[in-house]
């Protein structure tokens, strides 16, 4: 029988393993997600999703070794992180793209930090390549309707890019705000999106005139 004293050494010997563990398996992440980055910017897709998981696998590992809440917060974001980036990496063209795979990574991005905008764009990506462009949009307004991303440029360009672009002309441009502010399914949300209403309305203001508004139009 092992007394209390000896007890206490060996949670004491086991938690200090967990903190080295956690330091370590964070180190480890950093590394394979900057081999996973330049090989995504090579478009070399296997190499690339080889290292995001192998980066993945490291954080899980200090995930299960009681993380202190500074490092939970590291995990989860470096997760989000590494996920969204596999998601890129099944998303480029060519033989072994996977919407499907980049859509389940870009979700659980998003699922890991709720705040990581290129999640939700790569989620956007993923479903308009399985030709469902009505959750596209959805998952980027769900973006930008939060607070700390109500007006995140990168999120309003994928929005913009889904409708193909702003028009330049008076015509298309009335088209364009009946397509996006009246649809029976997405308008109304759409129109509660303060940046992206702005980047409109700039627009019309410039090609219509002053006093037409997206309401007017």
């Amino acid at each position: 029988m092992e007394t209390p004293e000896e007890a206490e050494e060996v949670a004491d010997g086991v938690d200090s393993c967990n903190k080295v563990g956690v330091v370590q398996g964070l180190k480890q992440a950093e590394a394979e997600k900057a081999l996973g980055n330049q090989d995504l910017k090579r478009k070399q897709r296997t190499d690339a999703i080889k290292h995001y998981s192998e980066a993945v696998e490291c954080l899980h590992d200090a995930w299960s070794q009681k993380p202190t809440d500074n490092q939970t917060k590291e995990i989860k974001n470096l997760m989000s992180v590494c996920l969204a980036n596999r998601a890129a990496a099944w998303l480029m063209e060519g033989e072994g793209q996977d919407a499907k795979k980049a859509l389940k990574d870009a979700e659980e991005a998003i699922e890991r930090e709720p705040s990581y905008n290129k999640a939700y764009y790569r989620a956007a990506k993923a479903h308009q390549l399985l030709s469902e462009n009505t959750r596209a949009i959805q998952i980027i307004v769900s973006g930008l309707t939060r607070k700390d991303l109500e007006n995140n440029s990168g999120l309003i360009d994928g929005l913009i890019e889904i409708y193909g672009g702003i028009p330049d002309t008076e015509n298309e441009l009335r088209d364009f705000c009946t397509k996006v502010f009246k649809n029976p399914t997405t308008g109304n949300e759409v129109k509660k999106l303060a940046g992206f209403c702005t980047r409109v309305s700039k627009k019309i203001h410039t090609v219509i005139g002053p006093d037409e508004t997206i309401d007017s139009i």
